[in-house]
């Protein structure tokens, strides 16, 4: 994967981003007051947060990454199991 480009997000992003994850998921308490970066890649975009790649966008939609998914805690906060 070739990085584009790699932009830390200015504090009006980073609350715009955290609203769309507590949109998405109900929980970004994971991803407040952390440095934010977005990361243009030849495939996909992704969201770093300090550093490592916890969320990316498909068509505008935000997905987590296998790592970003066990930060959110997804299972414990949709009830399942």
């Amino acid at each position: 994967m070739k990085i584009k480009s790699r932009n830390v997000l200015r504090k009006t992003d980073q609350k715009a981003l955290v609203n769309d994850i507590v949109e998405a998921f109900g929980d970004a308490s994971s991803f407040e007051n952390r440095k934010l970066e977005y990361v243009e890649s030849d495939g996909q975009d992704f969201i770093f947060v300090n550093g490592e790649p916890l969320l990316f966008k498909i068509n505008g939609k935000i997905f987590p990454t296998v790592k970003g998914a066990l930060k959110l805690n997804l299972e414990a906060s949709q009830g399942c199991c």
